[in-house]
């Protein structure tokens, strides 16, 4: 059976789609994974903001450790360079 160029544009057609298809469920996957992420630092901050509503202690903890988040936040900055270059 000859082959026509229409069925030769439906089949590289469905492999373009099943190749768009593979590399949409990592994106998916990944997306998923940041939303649960994000959810749980939500949470997080709510259950935070409920033990102490006026703030004192994630103030007084935050003046305590500004040092080590200093450290934290340029260890993390040097990380982002050292993957864009």
């Amino acid at each position: 059976m000859m082959k026509t160029p229409f069925l030769i544009s439906v089949v590289s057609g469905a492999r373009r789609v099943g190749r768009w298809l593979r590399h949409g469920s990592a994106v998916s996957f990944r997306l998923i994974l940041w939303c649960a992420l994000l959810s749980m630092l939500v949470m997080l901050l709510v259950a935070i903001v409920l033990r102490d509503p006026q703030g004192d202690a994630v103030r007084q903890w935050l003046f305590h450790a500004r040092w080590s988040l200093l450290v934290w936040r340029m260890v993390l900055y040097s990380v982002l360079v050292g993957f864009w270059v």
